[in-house]
C-alpha cells in the first residue's frame, strides 16, 4: 500500500512550477512598467539594465535610488525628495554598476499619477519627470508623457470592470480600478507605437507558474517568490517574433496578498494576445527580519527599492535586479533574427489596387504584406537571402493570406482616390517575422469616396468631472473622433465616449466625426453639455478631535488639536486615544502633513518618546524647515527649537524655508556652533511674511502702494505689481544684505526669494550681489532695475545654469550699460525666465541685447509688457520678431514659452484688423488677441500654448477669455479694463467659471451697467479671491461684486472711500458676509468721519 508521505509527494510533483522557456522574442523589445513599489522598481530596471530596455512604464513610483539616500517616507506621499544625489549618482555609475546612460536617450517613458493619491503623490513624480529629463537631460521631454490628471487614488487605472476591484478614486486592496483609462495601452502604445485592437474576448495563449526561485539564491529570504507567472500568446508559442514587457506589482499586490489579480485584471493580456507580446509577472513575499540597509521589515511584500536586502539594491548587482536580468536573457535567449526587405516600392496603381516589389530574403520562408487601409496597389522590393517567405503590412495590418514566397504583390479591392502605406516582413522557416522593411506609399488613382457623417450624437450623463457621449453608427465606419471645443480629444471604435478630467460648473461642446482609410469625414451636430458642480472645498465635519486625527484632518500638538492646512487650534485632544497609540504609517502620514515643521519637530524630539522622536527625525533627512511665522502662535517655540532640536538636525538641512525676521538668529546659531555653515544646505528660499499681526493671513497690498497706482494708471494700459515690497530703509534691508555677504551662503545651490519681495540695492563696499557664494548655480528673485539684472549676470554668469528674474523697471540707467551687456558671459546657463509686467520703455535698447548674449539658453519663458511708442519697433510684437531678435540668436532653443503684451499709441482699429489677419496665419501653436480703446490706444496680447502666465492685465469684454478649453485656469492675477463697453453680470460669471484660481481681481472701468436691473438666478461665486481693488470704477462695479457675488476668502479691499461709504450705507447682506473676513481696507482718502459705521461692517479690520 502507497505511504500517505508518497502520496504528497506524487502531488507536489505533479503540481511543481514549470522552467521559464526561451521564446523567439527580440532583445531590443523590451520593456517595463510598475505602480507603487514596482514603480520605483521599474525604474530601477530601466536604469540599471538601459542597454536591455526600451521604454518603462510608471505609476505612482519616484526617483531613482531615492530610498537609498534618505528615508523611504520622504520618498512618498506628497514630499518633493531632492534629485542631485540620484542625478549625481546615476552619472557616476554609468558604464560601471549601471549600463551606460546614454542608452536612456532612446527610452520613452509614459508616468501616470492619480490626484487623489497621497501614497506617492503628483510631487513626487514631479521629481521623477525632473530627474529622468528636465534637470538630468538624460531622456528628451519629448519621449515623456506625464499624465496627472486622472481623477484616481493610490491605484492601477484601466477601463473594465473585475471582479473585487476598489473605486477608482480610493486607495485599497486590490489596487486596481476602473477609471475609464486603459493605462496598459497607455503604457504600450506609448513604448511600442500603435496596437493593434486588443482581445477583449477568451484569450489565445496561456498562463504559466514557472519556477523563479532558479533565478535567485534564497528567493524568500530576498523577497521573491519561488514562483512567478508569464503570459505568452499563441503566436509566440508558435515560433512569431515577440515582444516582451516587465509588469511589477506594487506593495501587497504580490500573489501572496491578492491571488491572480493583478496577473488577470490589469488589462496588459489583452493587448499581449494580438500583438505578439509576452507579459512576465515577477512576484514578492513578505520579510519579517530585518537585513541590509533596512531600518524595518519588509511586511507588505514590496520590491526592494530603499535597501531590504542590500545597499545595492538600486544598480545591477542587486540581489532582485541581478534576478530580473536573468529572467530577461532566458525569455530572449531563444530570440531567431531574419533580415529585413530591402527596397520595397509601389510599381503600379489603379483605382483600386496597388502594387508592390521588393528585394528577396535568402533565409525568408515567405513574406506577409502590411497596409494602412482596406481597397489596389502593387509592391515589389528585393529578396532576403534567409528568408522562406514574406508578409505584406497595409498601415500595420496584416493583408495576405498565405505566406507571399516571391518579391512583388498586388492589393486589390481597395478604395479611389485612398492614400496607403505598406510595410513587408520576412517570415522564417518557423514561422517568425522579421522587423518591418522600409515603408512605402501609395495612392490609387480616381476620386476618393465620400465619409459619412455620424447623426444622433447626444449626452447620456454628467458628473462633476466627466461626460459620456453617444452616437448613431455609420455604415462601413470603425473609427470616430470626439471633438471637444473643437480641439481632438481621442480616436475610438466604438459609438460611444466618456471623456473625464473635466473641470467642474463648466461648459463644453462636442463633435464627432468619421474616419475611412485615413480620410475624415464632416464633423456632427454639435452638442453642448455644462458639468455638474464639484464639492466646495469647505466640508464641514461634526466629529471628535481623535476622529479628526484619524481621518488626517488634523494632528496633535502639545495635547492640542490643530486642523491640518489652517493650524487653526480645535482643543484637547483629551479622547482615550493617543498619538502614540496610532500605527507608524498613520503617524508618519500625519507628520507629513504639519506645516510648519518647526512645530512638529519642536512638540516631538526631546519629549522623552524615543518612538515619535525617531520617527520625527527620520522626516529630517531631508528637511524642509518652515519657519515663516509672523507673530504667529509658533514663534513662542523657536527658542526650544534652538536649545532641543536645531543640533539634532544642523548636519541633515539640505532645504531651508525663512521668514526674514528669523534670519539673524539662524544665521547667529549656525556662526556658534557649526562654524557659519550648514555643510548640506543646498537650498534656501527666503520669505517676506506679510501678514496680519493678529491672525497671520497673508496680506498682498499696503498702503504706500495707493499713491504708486495713483502715478502708475496716469500712463495709459500701465500695471502695477501689486504684491511688490521694498526693503529699502527698514531692517530687512540691512538683514538681506548681511547674509547674503555672509558664510552661510558658501553651499548654497539654489536661491529663492519671495516672489513679492524686491532684492534690495548693494550696499556692501565690494559693489557684489552674493560675494561669498562660490557654488550658487539657480536664482528665482525679483530686481527693483534693468542695471541690476545685467550687474548680477555679470558677477554670477559663468557658475549660473537657472535663472529666473523678475524686473521692475527697464530703462537706460546709464550710458554704459550697453558695454556691461557685451561683456556678459553665461556659457552653462540653460533656463532662463524673464518677467517684467510693468510696459517696457526700452525694449530694443535694453531686453533685447541681454538675450541675444544668452545664446546656450535651451528653456526660455518670457512674460512681458511692452511699451511700443517708446521702442524702435513701431509695431506689435509678433512671433517672427520673436523668431528674429532672439530665437534665432539661440541655437540650441529647445522650448519657448512667452505672453508678450504689447501697447501702442494711435493704433486704429483698421491697422489692428489687418495684423491680426496676419499673425494668425502663420502655422505655430501661438495665439494673437488685438484690442482697441477710446484712449486712443490698442494693445496686443501674444501667447504661446498652453498659457504658462498666472497673470492678465487690461483684460476687456472682446477677450476671448472663456472659450479657450480652460486654457486661463491657473491664472491668479486679472486687472479688467474697458471704456467702450461696461462690464455685465454674465461676464463676471463666466470670469467666476474660467478663472477658478483667481486670487486678486483689479476692476476699472467707469461705465454704467446696463442690465443691473435684471435679476440674476445665481451669484457669480469666486471662491478663492482673497484681493479686490476698486479704485477707478462706476458705483456699479462695486455693488456687483460686494453685492451680488460670493467672496468667502477676500481678506483685502482697496476702494475709493466715497464707493465704500456707499456699500456700507445700503446694508446689504451678502455685501456684509463677504466683508465679514476682511482685515485691511485701503481707501485714496481718509474716512475717519464714517469710522463707526465702517467698523460695524468690517468686524476685523483695525482701526
Amino acid at each position: 500500500m502507497m505511504s500517505i508521505s508518497l502520496i504528497f509527494l506524487l502531488i507536489g510533483c505533479c503540481f511543481a512550477a514549470e522552467k521559464l522557456a526561451s521564446y523567439n522574442v527580440d532583445p531590443s523589445e523590451t520593456s517595463v512598467s510598475g505602480i507603487s513599489s514596482g514603480g520605483y522598481f521599474a525604474t530601477q530596471v530601466q536604469v540599471a539594465f538601459s542597454a536591455a530596455i526600451k521604454g518603462a512604464g510608471i505609476v505612482a513610483g519616484g526617483p531613482y535610488n531615492c530610498g537609498g539616500q534618505m528615508s523611504y517616507t520622504n520618498c512618498m506621499y506628497t514630499s518633493s525628495p531632492p534629485i542631485t544625489e540620484s542625478i549625481s549618482n546615476t552619472k557616476s555609475w554609468s558604464g560601471n554598476k549601471i549600463d551606460d546612460t546614454k542608452n536612456l536617450a532612446k527610452h520613452k517613458v509614459y508616468m501616470i499619477s492619480g490626484t487623489s493619491d497621497s501614497t506617492v503623490g503628483v510631487s513626487v513624480m514631479t521629481q521623477l519627470y525632473k530627474y529622468y529629463s528636465t534637470d538630468s537631460q538624460f531622456i528628451p521631454e519629448s519621449n515623456i508623457v506625464f499624465k496627472k490628471d486622472l481623477k484616481s487614488g493610490h491605484t492601477f487605472p484601466t477601463d473594465f470592470d473585475s471582479a473585487g476591484n476598489n473605486g477608482c478614486g480610493t486607495t485599497s486592496s486590490p489596487y486596481i480600478s476602473n477609471c475609464a483609462f486603459d493605462g496598459a495601452r497607455a503604457i504600450l502604445e506609448h513604448i511600442y507605437g500603435p496596437l493593434q485592437p486588443r482581445n477583449n474576448g477568451a484569450l489565445s495563449g496561456k498562463f504559466i507558474e514557472f519556477d523563479q526561485g532558479e533565478f535567485i539564491p534564497s528567493a524568500k529570504v530576498n523577497g521573491m517568490s519561488t514562483t512567478a507567472w508569464v503570459y505568452v500568446p499563441k503566436s509566440c508559442t508558435d515560433g512569431a517574433t515577440c515582444k516582451l514587457h516587465i509588469a511589477y506589482h506594487g506593495c501587497v499586490q504580490a500573489y501572496e496578498k491578492i491571488g491572480d489579480k493583478f496577473v488577470k485584471n490589469t488589462g496588459y493580456n489583452r493587448w499581449a494576445d494580438t500583438n505578439n507580446m509576452i507579459i512576465l509577472y515577477p512576484q514578492t513575499v513578505a520579510t519579517t527580519s530585518i537585513s541590509g540597509g533596512a531600518s524595518l521589515p519588509n511586511s507588505n511584500g514590496c520590491w526592494d527599492w530603499i535597501g531590504w536586502y542590500g545597499t545595492d539594491f538600486s544598480v545591477k548587482s542587486g540581489k532582485q535586479l541581478a534576478a530580473m536580468k536573468k529572467m530577461i536573457d532566458r525569455i530572449t535567449g531563444g530570440f531567431n533574427p531574419i533580415d529585413i526587405p530591402k527596397e520595397l516600392q509601389v510599381t503600379a496603381v489603379t483605382d483600386n489596387s496597388v502594387s508592390l516589389s521588393w528585394k528577396p530574403v535568402s533565409s525568408a520562408h515567405g513574406y506577409n504584406v502590411y497596409r494602412n487601409g482596406d481597397n489596389s496597389v502593387s509592391l515589389s522590393w528585393k529578396p532576403v537571402s534567409s528568408a522562406h517567405g514574406y508578409n505584406v503590412y497595409r498601415n500595420g495590418g496584416k493583408v495576405n493570406g498565405a505566406t507571399i514566397s516571391g518579391t512583388t504583390f498586388t492589393d486589390s479591392n481597395l478604395n479611389s482616390g485612398s492614400t496607403y502605406t505598406f510595410t513587408v516582413k520576412a517570415v522564417s522557416s518557423s514561422g517568425s517575422e522579421s522587423s518591418a522593411s522600409n515603408s512605402a506609399t501609395g495612392k490609387t488613382t480616381g476620386e476618393s469616396p465620400a465619409v459619412g457623417t455620424p447623426s444622433g450624437l447626444i449626452v447620456t450623463d454628467t458628473t462633476s468631472n466627466s461626460v459620456t457621449l453617444k452616437w448613431d453608427s455609420v455604415p462601413g465606419i470603425t473609427t470616430y473622433n470626439v471633438y471637444r471645443n473643437g480641439n481632438k480629444v481621442t480616436s475610438v471604435s466604438v459609438t460611444s465616449y466618456t471623456d473625464t478630467g473635466l473641470n467642474s460648473a463648466t461648459d463644453y461642446q462636442y463633435q464627432v466625426s468619421s474616419v475611412k482609410d485615413s480620410v475624415e469625414g464632416d464633423k456632427s451636430m454639435t452638442v453642448t453639455t455644462t458639468t455638474l458642480a464639484g464639492s466646495t472645498g469647505n466640508d464641514c465635519y461634526d466629529e471628535s478631535n481623535v476622529a479628526h486625527v484619524a481621518a488626517l484632518r488634523a494632528y496633535v500638538s502639545f495635547g492640542y488639536t490643530f486642523a491640518l492646512g489652517s493650524n487653526q487650534n480645535m482643543g484637547l485632544y483629551n479622547d482615550n486615544v493617543q498619538l502614540v497609540d496610532l500605527p507608524d504609517e498613520l503617524i508618519l502620514m500625519i507628520m507629513n502633513k504639519v506645516k510648519p515643521k518647526v512645530s512638529l519637530l519642536c512638540s516631538i524630539i526631546a519629549i522623552g518618546n524615543n518612538r515619535l522622536e525617531q520617527l520625527a527625525l527620520d522626516k529630517c533627512h531631508s528637511i524642509d524647515l518652515t519657519i515663516d511665522c509672523f507673530q504667529s502662535p509658533y514663534e513662542s517655540l523657536m527658542t526650544r527649537f534652538y536649545t532641543h532640536v536645531a543640533y539634532r538636525i544642523i548636519d541633515n538641512i539640505q532645504s531651508l524655508t525663512l521668514n526674514i525676521r528669523q534670519i539673524p538668529d539662524i544665521v547667529s546659531y549656525v556662526e556658534k556652533n557649526s562654524n557659519g555653515i550648514l555643510p548640506n544646505l543646498i537650498h534656501l528660499k527666503i520669505m517676506i511674511g506679510r501678514q496680519s499681526h493678529r491672525t497671520g493671513t497673508p496680506h498682498t497690498l499696503d498702503a504706500s502702494s495707493m499713491e504708486i497706482y495713483r502715478v502708475l494708471h496716469s500712463e495709459s494700459l500701465s500695471c502695477f505689481i501689486p504684491q511688490f515690497v521694498r526693503l529699502e530703509g527698514s531692517g530687512g534691508n540691512r538683514i538681506i544684505s548681511t547674509v547674503r555677504c555672509s558664510t552661510f551662503m558658501r553651499s548654497i545651490v539654489s536661491l529663492e526669494l519671495e516672489n513679492d519681495c524686491i532684492l534690495p540695492n548693494i550696499i556692501n563696499p565690494d559693489g557684489l550681489f552674493f560675494p561669498q557664494s562660490i557654488r550658487l548655480s539657480r536664482i528665482q528673485i525679483t530686481l527693483n532695475r534693468f542695471g541690476d539684472c545685467v550687474r548680477l549676470l555679470t558677477e554670477l554668469g559663468t557658475q549660473l545654469c537657472s535663472f529666473a528674474v523678475s524686473i521692475v523697471h527697464v530703462y537706460l540707467q546709464k550710458a554704459d550699460i550697453i558695454s556691461q551687456i557685451s561683456s556678459i558671459s553665461c556659457p552653462n546657463l540653460k533656463q532662463l525666465t524673464v518677467t517684467i509686467y510693468k510696459n517696457i520703455v526700452h525694449y530694443s535698447e535694453c531686453i533685447v541685447p541681454l538675450l541675444q548674449r544668452l545664446s546656450n539658453v535651451e528653456r526660455l519663458t518670457l512674460l512681458f509688457a511692452i511699451n511700443i511708442t517708446t521702442t524702435r519697433l513701431g509695431h506689435f510684437v509678433t512671433e517672427l520678431d520673436l523668431e528674429k531678435d532672439i530665437v534665432s540668436y539661440m541655437p540650441h532653443l529647445c522650448q519657448f514659452n512667452f505672453h508678450i503684451r504689447s501697447i501702442l499709441e494711435n493704433a486704429s482699429p483698421v491697422e489692428i484688423g489687418t495684423f491680426r489677419q496676419s499673425v494668425m496665419t502663420c502655422q505655430q501653436a501661438v495665439i494673437c488677441t488685438v484690442d482697441y480703446f477710446n484712449n486712443n490706444y490698442g494693445q496686443c496680447q501674444l501667447y504661446s500654448l498652453p498659457f504658462i502666465g498666472n497673470r492678465l492685465d487690461f483684460i476687456s469684454n472682446r477677450f476671448p477669455l472663456f472659450d479657450m478649453n480652460n486654457m486661463f485656469s491657473m491664472v491668479t492675477m486679472l486687472l479688467l479694463f474697458d471704456d467702450v463697453k461696461p462690464f455685465e453680470n454674465l461676464f463676471f460669471a463666466r470670469i467666476a467659471r474660467a478663472l477658478p484660481n483667481l486670487k486678486t481681481l483689479e476692476v476699472f472701468n467707469k461705465l454704467e451697467q446696463q442690465g443691473k436691473g435684471m435679476i440674476a438666478t445665481s451669484y457669480p461665486d469666486f471662491s478663492r479671491l482673497s484681493a479686490l481693488i476698486l479704485l477707478d470704477i462706476h458705483m456699479d462695479y462695486a455693488e456687483q461684486l460686494l453685492c451680488r457675488s460670493r467672496l468667502p476668502c477676500l481678506t483685502e479691499l482697496a476702494i475709493h472711500e466715497q464707493v465704500l461709504l456707499t456699500i456700507v450705507a445700503r446694508d446689504s447682506q451678502q455685501a456684509r458676509d463677504n466683508c465679514s473676513k476682511v482685515e485691511n481696507i485701503l481707501t485714496s482718502n481718509k474716512w475717519c468721519d464714517s469710522i463707526d459705521a465702517i467698523r460695524n461692517f468690517f468686524p476685523l479690520v483695525s482701526h
